[in-house]
């Protein structure tokens, strides 16, 4: 969540039910968001307990549906579609989170843009489900979200839960085993464990001197949500941070080489691009692929055009008609690798005494994994977890994706659907 927040006090680990207002107390955004938090856990975990993993409801009669059925497509004449299926319309529950369709093709999801090469003939592909939260701010609904009657300011964004249907080759025989066996489908996803991070104040040269703690020994800057977020995965990873969450972004009007042309590039001193910062050009399908661009330098701004000239040129598609930002990183990439051999014990040192550190394997971390850090000038010191009086190694905080199988499906040497295996399971015992 790339917003403009004071911190996330949401935590697993403690069984809060609800946050109660007081009278004449300050109000934060970290009590209404924690408050939304624990509706939603409770909400899906409900879900989870009653349909378990995954599933698609019954119809009003206790029949099985189609939602998110994987069929053969056809045409308007009937004709089979050529390395393409059909996906059913419906509803369907995947870690208690509800997917909606109303109804697509593979290549035609709605907001994905059709980047999928052509099936193999020879190949059987897993189809399985993939559902998030996205984080959406009002630039990402043309504004929508502001009130004119502030004259346009903005508020609050939203969380958006998205989809998508994707394949894979999976070459071992069967069906059943992934309908009936859940952490088989998971197996065959080969997914990796979440690489952690740990963050603290930097120590005094001396920890062991009797002596009081060193003035680098505090956090030095002013009350901020700190923000590092995984830029490319790989055995070479690299990383990149803010001190606003990411939260300050310049929406895009139109990219020509070199020059983006922005609607405003900043409302003050402190929010106003300045050359030499680091930017990163954003659209939808960016987002929605989870992709890593080159980050980009801006090398001149004309503040009376808006026309912010970066290095190098973007390389990113940004079509008109997307919604498209420049978003501003207070770092460039850094080489994870390179950065932890050279710090101290792994520690890497950011600004102002803050120091974060990698502790797990390079291929543990993958694009767009985050962690916030909330950092405050009256401690002189960062609000984070503890163990055994250690700094502790937390999961990222995001993004979480839940899964769910649908069909295994094979395809005739001319690219039509030759036969689908159903996989997903109906609720229909509920009701008979």
């Amino acid at each position: 969540m790339k917003g403009d927040f004071s911190r996330f006090t949401y935590d697993a680990v403690n069984p809060y039910s609800r946050v109660l207002m007081q009278q004449g107390r300050v109000l934060l955004d970290a009590d209404f968001n924690e408050s939304a938090e624990i509706q939603v856990r409770d909400l899906r975990a409900l879900a989870r307990d009653l349909i378990g993993p995954h599933a698609a409801p019954a119809g009003p009669n206790g029949e099985e549906t189609g939602a998110f059925k994987i069929a053969p497509r056809v045409d308007a004449h009937q004709a089979p579609v050529k390395n393409d299926f059909s996906i059913g319309a419906g509803h369907y529950y995947v870690q208690g989170i509800l997917c909606r369709n109303a109804g697509a093709a593979y290549r035609e999801q709605g907001g994905w843009p059709d980047d999928k090469a052509p099936f193999d003939d020879s190949k059987r592909y897993l189809v399985y489900l993939d559902a998030w939260e996205r984080h959406i701010t009002a630039t990402e609904t043309d504004d929508v979200l502001n009130e004119p009657a502030l004259r346009g300011a903005d508020t609050c964004t939203r969380a958006q839960v998205v989809y998508s249907v994707r394949t894979l080759i999976y070459e071992p025989a069967g069906a059943e085993d992934l309908k009936a066996d859940y952490q088989a489908f998971l197996n065959a996803l080969k997914l990796v464990d979440a690489g952690r991070l740990a963050a603290r104040v930097e120590k005094p040269a001396d920890p062991d001197s009797p002596c009081i703690s060193a003035p680098e020994s505090r956090y030095r800057g002013e009350n901020q949500l700190y923000r590092v977020e995984i830029h490319t995965a790989g055995a070479a990873p690299t990383f990149k941070w803010s001190r606003e969450n990411g939260s300050e972004i310049y929406p895009v009007t139109d990219v020509s080489g070199a020059i983006v042309t922005v609607r405003s590039s900043g409302l003050d001193d402190r929010s106003t691009l300045q050359p030499g910062d680091v930017v990163e050009l954003v659209d939808d399908a960016y987002t929605l692929l989870n992709r890593a661009a080159p980050l980009l330098r801006v090398a001149a701004i004309d503040s009376e055009t808006n026309q912010v000239t970066v290095d190098p040129a973007p390389v990113t598609a940004t079509p008109p008609g997307t919604h498209r930002y420049l978003r501003r990183w207070q770092s460039a990439e850094i080489d994870l690798v390179a950065a932890t051999k050279a710090g101290v014990n792994g520690w890497i040192g950011l600004e102002d005494g803050l120091q974060v550190k990698f502790p797990d394997k390079p291929e543990q971390y993958d694009t767009g994994q985050y962690w916030t850090i909330p950092a405050r000038s009256a401690t002189g010191d960062i609000i984070w977890p503890q163990d055994a009086g250690k700094p502790a190694a937390l999961r990222p905080q995001g993004t979480d994706h839940a899964y769910a199988p649908l069909a295994l499906i094979t395809f005739k040497p001319d690219k039509t659907v030759d036969k689908v295996d159903d996989i997903r399971r109906v609720l229909t015992s509920f009701w008979k």
